[in-house]
Order: C-alpha cells, then structure tokens, then sequence
C-alpha cells in the first residue's frame, strides 16, 4: 500500500506542476518534454524492450519502442516517468504483467505510478456516470478517453476501489466481445527525436561536418521525407552545392 501511495502523491504533484488537473493525458512524449527529459522513440525488435530509463548526470534521457501500439507506449512514458520522478537508476523495461506481484520495488512502484498518472482516482470519477454499473463498453470508453488499454482501465478500476476483483474478472472476460478492430489498432508515433538531437543535426551540415546522406541518415528519414528535407534546404539556400549538384543529377535520369 506504501508504493501505491507514494505513486498516488507523485503523479498527482506532477499533474499539479504541469497544470494538467485531472483531465487525460494527450501526448505522453510532450509531457516528458515538458519534464525536460530527452526522449527517443524508434521502432525496436518484437522481443526488445518496451522503454528504457537512463540518467545521465543533469540530463535524463527515455527512450521508447516504437512499435508498440498507442496505449501500451503511453504506458511505457508514463512508466520511464515513474523512474524519473523517483530518481531511480537506469532501466531497462520489459513487457510486464499488470497484476504481477513479484517485480521489485522500483518496478512495481513505476506501473503503480504510470497507472496514477494516466489515470487518476478523480479523473475516473469524474468520467464514469455510475461506477456501481460498470460494463465492459464502459470500460472501452473509459479506455479509449484516457488512452490506455482494457487491461490497464479495468486493473484501474480495481485497485481504485471502484470495483471488486470478481467484477474485474468478468470485465476481463467479457474484453475478446467489445474491443472493436478501430481499438485494437490504435497507433503511436513510431519515430520521435529531441528538438536539441535535430538541430544539432542540422547545425552539423550547415557547418560541412557532415554532408547530406549524413543528415537524412542521423534524421531518421525515408525516400519521401528525404526528397522532401532536400527541398527544403535548397528553397532555403542551405543545401551544398555537391549535394545539389547530385540533386539535380538525379532529377535529369
């Protein structure tokens, strides 16, 4: 109860900070901005980590997998966030279980955290009309509001105290019937960098110390968003004569 306490008290400083009240979250990464934390995301393998913590003297960087889907990689922020608020050591975070009770300390304390967060006590009260009638398309409502998963609404509503563990199982039985193929698919940012990282990035070009194939690279961009970079930086007289020279070049074939 200690964690779940101290998780409650921290994320609603935060909120209280950021002057976000109780109403949802709407973009995990620019609340971490916000924050001041330096945030990468990326897509990663099927079986590499969900998000990572690293603290790094006065700097705090997160770094997120891409490829999750919007509910689980707002989690993951959230979850980063937890460690950041709580000063923990760097981490390395994997696909955890939300009722699982045998995780240490620091991890438990994150979800716990990270749940408070994107959910707090007030919000969920304020947004359900009659939490003793609480059904299974309420829940994907409630979810789809806040941006979370079924799971994630439902463990909320639990260990809130807004429903018994009977009535969180039949919700978790009921979610195969109600969660709608639009819910299933919803998406995140599958590419995020810093704004310091990207114009670090262009300073460097701009001072020829890296060229252009260099720049897209260290941009992250594909064959569309490259053509496009190019462009930009010819309209604005900033691109290399080398490079527009092999522009150019190109567009003749």
């Amino acid at each position: 109860m200690e964690v779940h306490r101290a998780a409650d008290e921290r994320s609603f400083e935060v909120r209280s900070r950021l002057q976000i009240g109780i109403q949802p979250i709407p973009d995990i990464v620019s609340v971490l901005e916000d924050l001041k934390l330096t945030v990468f995301v990326q897509p990663w393998r099927s079986d590499a980590p969900l998000g990572a913590f690293l603290p790094r003297g006065e700097r705090n960087y997160v770094f997120l997998n891409g490829a999750q889907s919007l509910p689980r990689l707002r989690f993951s922020g959230a979850h980063e966030l937890g460690h950041y608020v709580f000063t923990d050591g760097p981490k390395l975070d994997g696909d955890e279980e939300f009722g699982a009770a045998n995780r240490e300390i620091e991890e438990r304390r994150a979800n716990s955290f990270a749940a408070s967060f994107l959910m707090p006590r007030d919000g969920i009260r304020l947004a359900v009309e009659d939490l003793r009638k609480v059904t299974a398309e309420g829940v994907v409502h409630l979810a789809t509001q806040f941006g979370v998963s079924f799971e994630m609404a439902t463990y909320r509503l639990h260990n809130t105290g807004f429903i018994n563990a009977a009535k969180r199982q039949q919700l978790m039985d009921e979610r195969a019937a109600v969660l709608t193929p639009e819910f299933r698919r919803r998406v995140g940012p599958i590419w995020h960098l810093p704004s310091e990282y990207v114009e670090n990035a262009f300073d460097a070009y701009l001072a020829n110390r890296v060229d252009f194939n260099r720049l897209a690279e260290l941009l992250r961009t594909d064959k569309h968003d490259r053509a496009k970079l190019a462009s930009e930086l010819h309209d604005n007289r900033q691109l290399h004569g080398d490079d527009a020279l092999e522009l150019g070049l190109a567009r003749r074939r």
